[in-house]
């Protein structure tokens, strides 16, 4: 049985209510950051698409997932999702209609996540997801093992409920909120579906609530690291984005192999792998790489180029030292901001900022003092390692390794990213409840008993955005794949917590003008409200 069998209801306010709250909202906010992702042929004589109950309900060790068996006649449809030529290209627009070419005996799996038994079939529908995150170069077979993974999953929904998927860059310029809202205002739909991050425009009744018609609580959302992402005061508003399902680096080092070179020292990447990358040989490795080469007392190349507070919350969370956790009693956020991981992670950053004076913070701005070879490495995100080429740097000059874990850690340390994408829906669609099942499960492209992996295949960690093998070489690409499966790593909703903790309190630390529990008393009620916004 269904946890519900009727598909419920979504609540809206007035319009006039509506736009009351969006005049306050624009004043407050312009756009809101995040920081830091069918069918059945309209000629079918039967006229119906079928949904068995779902099988093997219970679930065990062996099998994760509890999955519905969908089924459907063979239909390759002749449309394939579209991709764009530029980052704002022409709507595109088909003279042909939609039409599926039928053939016996084909089975198609779905995710079975819904709160509602009914049947779906969307009549050939067209369905058009935004997000200014697609990438232009890779929406088709054979592109990356990740892509392929997501390309499959649109694909089995499209035929599974009669429908055409086309997932895009948006076809507007700028911020797509105003014209989003605008639409809805207006009792229209710009898009069906939009990748964004604002739970503010769910309260204001602009977006659709998903957990009336999805069940987040299934298993499957356990599976990958968006533990309760698109949940806004315990509501869920957005569907995690396929960015973050799939698992990738927080934190990386990229360094010049020429400069390790010729300082004499080890590639730091094999220091990792023989066991000897810790915090005081990571220490000693940028007291040795930061120098004035002319003698005039002025240093002419750094360590690392690093933001200070990045390097604070880098240290922090390799060290167990994450100051958000999950309670497992009852799954919600909590702070332990007084841990010695934290700080003890504090107190290290900041002898290196501020004692050492191996870090460049001035040119660490989108890593500068790196990219012009003025400084041996840069602490950023591992995936940076993408656009190695746009530098006109050399792959092979390059190398990658990860921060590395702090004397407190204990295990595979805890990532927290407290942000992240989410896909979100006009609260005033059409077919509001079916078009939203079918989005979601087209984007659930994890789902192990799905065609792709059915068909012996699996995806990589990394390769979001990129062909695999571009931007790195294999041994790099082995090494980010490994790194990222060890880290315990997860996203959690959308709050004010990265500017609390990644500019404001950590940098306030760092600077050394207030103490350390001193700094924390005076932002915790900030973080405890925060995490009252997402639990």
């Amino acid at each position: 049985m269904k946890k519900n069998g009727l598909v419920k209801k979504l609540k809206g306010g007035s319009s006039m209510k509506i736009f009351k709250q969006l005049i306050c909202g624009f004043i407050m906010i312009i756009t809101v950051a995040t920081f830091v992702s069918c069918k059945k042929s309209p000629n079918d004589p039967t006229g119906t698409v079928q949904k068995m109950s779902s099988i093997n309900k219970e679930t065990t060790l062996s099998k994760a997932t509890s999955t519905a068996l969908k089924t459907t006649s063979k239909a390759s449809t002749s449309a394939e999702v579209t991709e764009p030529e530029a980052d704002i290209p022409e709507n595109p627009v088909s003279d042909e209609p939609f039409q599926n070419d039928n053939q016996e005996n084909e089975t198609v799996l779905g995710t079975d996540v819904f709160l509602s038994d009914d049947m779906i079939d969307l009549q050939g529908r067209d369905i058009t997801i935004w997000s200014a995150w697609a990438p232009t170069d890779v929406l088709g077979e054979g592109s990356s093992p990740l892509w392929d993974a997501i390309y499959s999953s649109i694909k089995d929904a499209e035929k599974l409920y009669n429908c055409r998927i086309t997932f895009r860059k948006p076809t507007i310029s700028g911020n797509t909120w105003p014209p989003f809202i605008a639409a809805v205002m207006a009792g229209e739909s710009l898009v069906d579906c939009m990748e964004n991050g604002s739970p503010l425009w769910y309260e204001q009744g602009i977006v659709a609530r998903l957990d009336t018609v999805i069940d987040f609580t299934h298993p499957i959302f356990k599976e990958v690291p968006i533990d309760g992402l698109g949940k806004w005061k315990g509501v869920y508003y957005g569907f995690p984005s396929y960015a973050h399902a799939a698992t990738q680096l927080n934190w990386a080092i990229l360094y010049h192999r020429g400069i390790i070179e010729q300082f004499g020292l080890q590639e730091l990447r094999e220091m990792d792998n023989e066991g000897r990358w810790t915090w005081e040989t990571f220490r000693n490795v940028m007291l040795t790489l930061t120098v004035d080469l002319n003698g005039d007392g002025i240093i002419d190349q750094y360590g690392i180029d690093s933001q200070a507070a990045a390097l604070g919350n880098a240290l922090a969370e390799l060290n167990s030292g994450s100051f958000i956790y999950v309670d497992q009693s009852d799954n919600k956020f909590k702070l332990n901001m007084r841990n010695f991981g934290f700080m003890n992670a504090m107190n290290f950053a900041r002898q290196m900022v501020y004692v050492d004076k191996i870090v460049d913070t001035k040119n660490a701005t989108g890593g500068t003092g790196f990219k012009k070879g003025l400084n041996a490495s840069w602490l950023t995100g591992g995936y940076q390692m993408k656009y190695i080429k746009d530098w006109g740097i050399s792959t092979d000059n390059v190398g990658l390794v990860v921060v590395p874990n702090g004397p407190d850690a204990v295990g595979n340390p805890q990532i927290q990213v407290a942000g992240g994408r989410v896909f979100v829906f006009p609260s005033t669609l059409k077919d509001k409840e079916k078009v939203i099942q079918v989005v979601c499960d087209a984007l659930m492209f994890w789902d192990k008993n799905k065609t792709f992996f059915q068909m012996g295949n699996s995806y990589t960690p990394w390769d979001g955005t990129k062909r695999m093998g571009d931007t790195m070489t294999e041994n790099d690409l082995n090494y980010w794949n490994r790194k990222s499966l060890e880290q315990n790593f997860y996203y959690s909703q959308w709050s004010q917590i990265p500017n609390l903790a990644y500019w404001a309190m950590v940098d306030k630390i760092l600077n050394g003008s207030e103490s350390i529990s001193s700094t924390i008393d005076t932002y915790y009620p900030q973080f405890q409200t925060a995490l009252d916004n997402i639990n």
